[in-house]
């Protein structure tokens, strides 16, 4: 994905998918991944670890459980993620700031960057409205 992401980047898509007589036997991420070819064997493994796969109604957990004919399981794709740190307007307690340098007085128990359990409302979101593109800011840089 190139440029910045928009917060609304795709909806939960839900799926169906109803094993055949040629899929008994065969494990479920390898069955999910030849009905739906859009996503990767992987990537429904990590989704039925995530408990986005059920089968009526009890989430399946495990990727190679077996799978008889005529089986039905619902898969949920999450929406997906931004790949860049998204703008986000905060108040910042700027205490000097010029073409070149930013000093800015970070509130202890304020994330400095998007990571897992917080993926935004960051001093890198912050950072982002307040600069945009100016300085790198959000960008990984060479040394």
């Amino acid at each position: 994905m190139s440029g910045r992401a928009t917060p609304a980047m795709a909806a939960a898509s839900p799926h169906k998918v109803t094993s055949r007589i040629g899929d008994a036997g065969e494990r479920l991420d390898r069955v999910l991944a030849a009905h739906l070819g859009d996503l990767s064997r992987s990537r429904l493994k990590h989704l039925i670890l995530a408990g986005s796969v059920t089968q009526d109604g009890a989430t399946i957990s495990d990727p190679a459980m077996r799978v008889k004919p005529g089986q039905t399981f619902h898969v949920v794709v999450p929406d997906a993620v931004a790949d860049h740190p998204l703008a986000q307007a905060m108040s910042l307690d700027i205490r000097y700031e010029d073409d070149h340098l930013l000093v800015v007085d970070k509130p202890a128990g304020l994330v400095v960057h998007p990571a897992p359990g917080n993926p935004d409302r960051t001093l890198v979101n912050a950072l982002l409205a307040h600069c945009g593109d100016r300085g790198g800011v959000g960008r990984a840089t060479a040394a």
